[in-house]
């Protein structure tokens, strides 16, 4: 039977890339805390107002959140159909529309948003 032990010079290797490693910590770029930058505001001071329709509220509560620190004016709509009733209300840059969603999926819900009148130029991201 062949013997798996590491040789003592690959222990003492090993043991050096460790001790190597243990003495020099690398800082890793990830982690490194990232400087926002000043979000530019458009010419009238009013941030674009976004429309984020998805069922989920963890993926709405993530998306709240990355969307936020761009200082725009977010909506939320847990469904196609809620969708389709804020959007008879308020004008909106751009819709966020999830594609799985129950009784009425995100791309019926963008056929039934380009019917209503004023939002055909709305650009969706399904």
């Amino acid at each position: 039977m062949h013997d798996r032990r590491p040789s003592p010079a690959m222990v003492n290797s090993m043991v050096g890339l460790v001790t190597t490693t243990e003495q020099q910590p690398t800082e890793v770029p990830a982690l490194r805390e990232v400087k926002q930058l000043p979000m530019p505001m458009p010419p009238d001071g009013i941030p674009a107002s976004v429309l984020i329709v998805d069922d989920n509220p963890a993926k709405l509560k993530a998306i709240i959140a990355m969307i936020s620190r761009m200082g725009l004016d977010v909506t939320t709509a847990a469904s196609g159909r809620d969708a389709l009733r804020i959007l008879l209300k308020q004008d909106f840059a751009v819709i966020l529309l999830d594609i799985r969603m129950p009784t009425m999926d995100g791309f019926e819900t963008a056929t039934r948003i380009r019917e209503l009148s004023g939002v055909q130029a709305t650009p969706l991201l399904v």
